[in-house]
C-alpha cells in the first residue's frame, strides 16, 4: 500500500496516523509533484480515494478507483469510468440532515451534519474491504 496526498499538515498528519496502523506502507504524502503522482497511479492496480483529483487522475489512466464520498452526491462527482465503485455515506448523511432522500433534493447538495459529525467516518471499513474485493476480482 502506498499513501499519496498534498504535503497540508492534515495530509500529513493522516497519513502518518495510517503508517503507524499499517507499518508496512509506502508513505510519499507531500513528496510527488501532479506528474510524478499520475505516473503512480498509472503503475499500481487500485486507487482507494474522496472525491480528490487522484481519483479523477485514476479514471484517466483506466485505474480502478474505490470512490469514498459522504459530503458529495457520487452519482454527480464520482470518476467516470468508476461510479459503480463507491462507497458512500452520502444518501444517509441528507436523509439525516435534510429530511429527504438525495433524489428529491437540487442536484448540487452537499451532505451537512446537525452535530459537527464527520459524515466520512461514516464509511465503514469493512465496507471498504468489501469494495477491494469486489474490485479486484473483477481485475483479475
Amino acid at each position: 500500500m502506498i499513501l499519496a496526498g498534498s504535503p497540508s499538515a492534515y495530509e500529513m498528519e493522516t497519513a502518518n496516523k495510517i503508517q503507524q496502523l499499517a507499518p508496512n506502507c509506502i508513505n510519499i504524502t507531500g513528496k510527488t509533484s501532479l506528474k510524478q503522482l499520475v505516473a503512480l497511479i498509472k503503475q499500481v492496480d487500485l486507487v482507494i480515494s474522496p472525491d480528490t483529483g487522484a481519483a479523477h487522475i485514476a479514471t484517466t489512466q483506466s485505474t480502478p478507483v474505490i470512490g469514498l464520498y459522504a459530503i458529495h452526491n457520487p452519482r454527480r462527482t464520482a470518476p467516470y469510468n468508476d461510479q459503480h465503485n463507491v462507497v458512500s455515506a452520502y444518501a444517509q448523511a441528507v436523509l439525516d440532515y435534510y429530511g429527504k432522500p438525495w433524489n428529491k433534493l437540487p442536484w448540487a447538495t452537499k451532505a451537512k451534519s446537525k452535530s459537527g459529525e464527520r459524515l466520512m467516518e461514516r464509511i465503514s471499513v469493512d465496507d471498504v474491504k468489501k469494495k477491494i474485493v469486489e474490485t479486484l476480482a473483477v481485475k483479475l
